[in-house]
């Protein structure tokens, strides 16, 4: 492992010390080994994914009272409004929007929440009412493209409120 080599003689009175030559194979050895071992053994994190419950191909069309469709639109520009069925909507905030969805989505056990979303809003703003209904407790709710009369719907609740 380890050898004591002689320095050679020196004039002066003062003693050298001596050399040592260390041989590092077997440490370097070790240190492969766990290197090899801990990649080898290593859990990667799962990525996360969200379950999907898809309806089946041939259910068709599901019947529900408009009274039990609570639906959160969002506009191009990331505006938020609620309201049930197609009655005109509230504009609403981000920071109400948990304050509506616990008071509303789950009211009774047919209520279904439906998230309309513009193509040409913010994706963030979509991942974060999703967020708030997990901190609101919505379990039944549905993801939907914006169409041309939720969007005449929501330039109706913009000029009604002067905004």
């Amino acid at each position: 492992m380890a050898d004591l080599t002689a320095a050679p003689a020196s004039t002066s009175a003062h003693r050298r010390r001596r050399g040592i030559k260390m041989d590092m194979t077997p440490m370097v050895d070790v240190a492969f080994l766990l290197l090899t071992f801990f990649m080898l053994t290593a859990v990667f994190s799962q990525p996360l994914a969200m379950e999907i419950n898809l309806p089946p191909p041939d259910s068709g069309d599901i019947e529900m009272a408009e009274s039990n469709v609570l639906q959160i639109r969002v506009d191009k520009d990331s505006k938020l409004y609620w309201g049930f069925g197609n009655d005109v909507p509230t504009a609403t905030t981000m920071q109400e929007i948990g304050t509506v969805l616990r008071q509303n989505a789950n009211r009774n056990d047919k209520t279904v929440t439906v998230l309309k979303v513009s193509r040409e809003s913010e994706y963030v703003t979509a991942i974060d009412l999703l967020d708030e209904f997990e901190v609101a407790g919505v379990t039944r709710f549905a993801i939907s493209s914006l169409t041309p009369q939720d969007a005449a719907l929501m330039q109706q609740a913009q000029s009604s409120t002067g905004g």
